[in-house]
């Protein structure tokens, strides 16, 4: 899972770092860590919770 890429298009969605943190329940830094690929990988809870917001805001934009 490339997950500088899921958060990249979460953000070119309209969050911002600190918006997908309260969305998944985690810390602005830890998404920049992601992010920034300082962390390789989340949490089990963490993942499942960005897989689900990116299939959420994409499915969004594919309707609109």
């Amino acid at each position: 899972m490339n997950w500088t890429s899921i958060i990249q298009e979460l953000m070119a969605s309209g969050l911002s770092q600190s918006e997908i943190a309260a969305k998944c329940q985690t810390g602005q830094s830890h998404i920049s860590g992601l992010f920034r690929g300082e962390r390789k990988q989340p949490g089990w809870q963490l993942g499942q919770s960005l897989i689900a917001l990116h299939a959420e805001r994409t499915k969004s934009e594919q309707a609109a």
